[in-house]
């Protein structure tokens, strides 16, 4: 049997969710799932084409079943097609025909409505002073940041009747007037429940496609300097910081909802051009290896400058080392004044 007539074999006959349990893996594929093989704090891996193609939004790889078998187990190419092979059930015959198992026809997935938007309003002086009280923002730059129709407040009201342990939850929102996408974050700090109830990983509950597409690029677009930012938190923090610098007039803010995201849409490069942008990376590989693609692509978009701003050096008032806008929002006083140019600097 040619090795390249069993490889098309396997890939018509065996899947990743085949290939998934016989792994022993934890979880189940899906559109939205963890990598069953790595460290994922939150679903970052996707598996779609009726389970045979896979995506690793963090690190940038995918392919099809005998890719996944290697990136699980560090099989080379034939160790992954005969292992594929074995448990589809291969069997070639005297003349090498290749008889592959019978499959039963797969189950059409339920179609399951968009998930509806729950309501958004300005926040009370409560809640504008619970936010500021549990991310350290001001309240200055969480006003910014609801003036320009980018932060949101609301009581989780049932929107979608498969999350009824959500509701009456308090939360934080960002969005835009184009209302792609929206992030919600609970407003007491804690995770969003499972469905059942119990806890779960998700600090972040995002409704609507488009994560691409920066959030607030249209408002930033009006601006001589654009900070594009990575995640919720840290765009709220750049409003404050744009607030406390004197130079909320200059500096409209966008954030791209998550570093696995590696490139911008294309919708959105003209919003750039002419323009100042200064990138803030979280530091982690991830955020450093989302933002040179993203300052690739902006670059070749036609912005006058593109630089990106070192967010490492300093302290938390907690004492662990900061990694991002948002952190910086609740640095170490001593560790400010041991780097004057993180506030002195920060925005061009």
């Amino acid at each position: 049997m040619e090795e390249r007539g069993l490889i098309e074999r396997v890939k018509d006959c065996f899947t990743i969710e085949d290939a998934w349990p016989a792994l022993g893996l934890e979880g189940t594929p899906a559109k939205s799932c963890r990598c069953p093989y790595r460290p994922d704090r939150r679903p970052s891996y996707s598996v779609f084409a009726e389970a045979r193609r896979w995506h690793d939004h963090a690190a940038g790889e995918g392919g099809d079943v005998i890719d996944f078998v290697k990136a699980a187990t560090g099989m080379t190419t034939a160790e992954a097609v005969r292992w594929c092979a074995a448990r589809a059930g291969l069997v070639a015959d005297e003349s090498g025909k290749v008889t592959p198992r019978q499959r039963a026809p797969r189950r059409p997935e339920p179609e399951r409505k968009p998930e509806p938007w729950p309501t958004l309003r300005p926040g009370t002086p409560d809640e504008v002073g619970a936010l500021a009280k549990l991310r350290g923002f001001t309240i200055g730059g969480i006003d910014l940041a609801e003036r320009r129709g980018l932060l949101h407040f609301g009581i989780y009201d049932g929107a979608a009747p498969w999350r009824r342990h959500w509701r009456g939850l308090p939360f934080w929102a960002v969005t835009d007037p184009a209302r792609r996408l929206v992030e919600l974050r609970r407003l007491d700090g804690e995770r969003w429940p499972e469905k059942d109830g119990t806890p779960s990983h998700r600090k972040a509950h995002t409704i609507g496609h488009g994560k691409e597409f920066p959030v607030g690029i249209m408002q930033a677009a009006g601006f001589p300097v654009v900070a594009l930012t990575e995640g919720a938190p840290d765009f709220i923090a750049a409003h404050c910081l744009a607030y406390q610098s004197g130079k909320a007039e200059l500096v409209g803010v966008c954030t791209m909802l998550g570093a696995g995201v590696h490139r911008l849409a294309a919708e959105c490069l003209p919003c750039f051009q002419g323009r100042h942008v200064r990138i803030y990376p979280h530091c982690d590989e991830s955020g450093m290896k989302a933002a040179r693609q993203w300052a690739t692509q902006i670059k070749e978009a036609g912005a006058a400058v593109v630089d990106a701003f070192d967010l490492s050096g300093f302290t938390t008032k907690a004492g662990t080392p900061g990694k991002d806008l948002a952190d910086l929002c609740n640095a170490d006083p001593r560790s400010l004044r041991a780097n004057p140019e993180l506030f002195n600097d920060i925005f061009p």
